[in-house]
């Protein structure tokens, strides 16, 4: 099983387009700010199951949930944006809000609490256009936070967009990989 994990398009469906192309994958995750662009990508790749959720950007879902429970490969995931679950304190000297260390330990509590009440596997969110990954041991087994980063590319975006592939063999077993969209498109 072959997952592309995208996140935060912001209007840029081209991106997410060639990412799929390339990429062939059996199912795709889309975690939000961009609900319309994930619709949009869905009816390009009709045969390709996709699972999406709303970001806090995405005033119309139109029955979208901004947070899914779904089983793949026997895993048990939650899908969400995670934009009322990550802490950010406003900076008054630069006037934008940035993530201090106790916010994103703050952040972690809240997303290791989300994991333990729905005895999940797997957390995928978006939010913060960073990719990160996350292994961690909770009661009897071992969990997994990632993020994909943001795969827009717009002039205005900052850095390359990037997206996960996330990978289970015939056994089960695990493989995550984050990738870099090296063209301008």
């Amino acid at each position: 099983m072959n997952i592309v994990i995208l996140s935060d398009s912001h209007g840029d469906i081209e991106t997410m387009i060639y990412v799929v192309e390339q990429e062939k994958p059996d199912r795709i995750i889309y975690l939000g700010d961009g609900i319309e662009d994930a619709k949009n990508l869905g009816e390009k790749f009709p045969t390709v199951e996709m699972i999406s959720v709303m970001g806090g950007v995405d005033s119309d879902g139109d029955g979208e949930e901004s947070l899914k429970l779904v089983e793949i490969c026997e895993k048990r995931f939650i899908i969400m944006h995670g934009h009322t679950y990550i802490s950010y304190t406003f900076n008054k000297e630069t006037k934008s809000y940035m993530q201090t260390d106790e916010d994103k330990i703050k952040t972690q509590k809240n997303l290791l609490r989300i994991i333990g009440d729905n005895k999940a596997d797997i957390l995928l969110h978006g939010h913060t256009h960073e990719p990160y990954i996350n292994r961690t041991q909770m009661v009897g087994k071992t969990c997994w936070i990632m993020n994909p980063g943001s795969i827009n590319n717009s002039d205005g975006a900052i850095g390359k967009p990037v997206y996960g592939v996330l990978r289970f063999d015939k056994n089960g077993n695990i493989e995550w990989i984050f990738k870099e969209v090296e063209k301008r498109l």
